[in-house]
């Protein structure tokens, strides 16, 4: 990997750049990522490119048992089970097909001293000083602009929603729609009531997450061979252009994946049921007629669990 310094004019002179302002390019090539990132999440009703599927299910009641004499014991009720609600793969990765950018005549990035020459950076000079650190903090921990994120509201600040239904819900059953009238003929279930108790929204973090990055323009090369300065406006699109680009090629391509590796990127989501070993519950209906059954019972506790993770590779 080949640090260079690109030149930049001050005090009447020409100066090497030292690693604050490198670090200043830096944060603006990650700025101007946000901008217009080109590895997307979307929403999608079923069918999303990332796996696993991730399922939401709740507690049912077990079977009735009958008897004509006396209420049938517990160890002869069915024990509460669990059922699928909904399955859930609603987020598509897309990864734009991008060319590299034209160097036309090796004079699109800026210009340093060899020791010998004013030269111009290669591609590869200008990745390996700017633009692959760039990348890697868009894979650091916490909101980095124009990267996703899970959150339990549809609003967020210096964040877009990206559609307003969830990529994932957690229901689960109502204890207190289990009732004793409700207790029908043998072999049958009680489905209960299910409650949303948390929906999972995708996000996407906007370029407003950072202060945009001052930085000093460096120098290039123009067609005639002279040294001239960069615009602001012309040095920030070499600086998207090429980020976009390198962020979706092999070895530094940003990439999503559900409970992969790579950095956690907002809210946990949660599949969470009643866990108790359930409850026996009784209905009279005549003399020759002693109904029984196991209605769900105990907390609320997480069963399962998926995390939205982003990683460069």
């Amino acid at each position: 990997m080949a640090i260079r310094r690109p030149l930049y004019y001050t005090g009447g002179d020409l100066q090497e750049m030292n690693d604050t302002q490198l670090a200043e390019i830096r944060d603006r090539a990650e700025y101007m990522y946000g901008a217009d990132p080109s590895v997307d999440l979307a929403y999608t009703s079923s069918g999303g490119t990332l796996t696993p599927i991730m399922a939401d299910y709740y507690t049912r009641s077990g079977t009735v048992k009958t008897s004509a004499t006396s209420y049938p014991s517990e160890a002869s009720t069915g024990e509460p089970t669990v059922t699928i609600r909904t399955n859930y793969d609603r987020i598509n990765l897309n990864i734009e097909s991008l060319s590299a950018p034209t160097d036309t005549d090796n004079k699109r990035y800026p210009v340093y001293y060899d020791g010998t020459d004013i030269v111009a950076m290669t591609q590869t000079d200008f990745y390996d000083t700017f633009i692959t650190q760039a990348i890697d903090q868009l894979v650091a921990t916490g909101d980095q602009p124009g990267t996703y994120r899970i959150h339990t509201s549809t609003t967020l600040a210096n964040h877009t929603n990206v559609n307003a239904n969830p990529v994932f819900e957690d229901w689960y059953s109502q204890l207190s729609s289990f009732t004793t009238g409700g207790i029908g003929t043998s072999g049958t279930i009680q489905s209960g009531t299910q409650l949303q108790r948390t929906a999972y929204y995708l996000m996407r973090t906007d370029q407003s997450i950072m202060t945009a990055p001052t930085y000093t323009e460096p120098y290039y090369l123009t067609s005639t061979n002279d040294i001239q300065e960069y615009t602001t406006a012309n040095f920030d699109t070499v600086l998207q252009e090429d980020i976009r680009y390198w962020a979706t090629q092999t070895g530094s391509k940003l990439t999503y994946s559900i409970d992969g590796s790579g950095v956690a990127k907002g809210s946990t989501m949660v599949d969470s049921r009643y866990t108790g070993s359930g409850t026996r519950r009784t209905r009279f209906v005549n003399a020759d007629q002693y109904r029984s059954q196991e209605f769900p019972s105990g907390s609320l506790n997480t069963v399962d669990s998926w995390v939205l993770r982003l990683v460069r590779g």
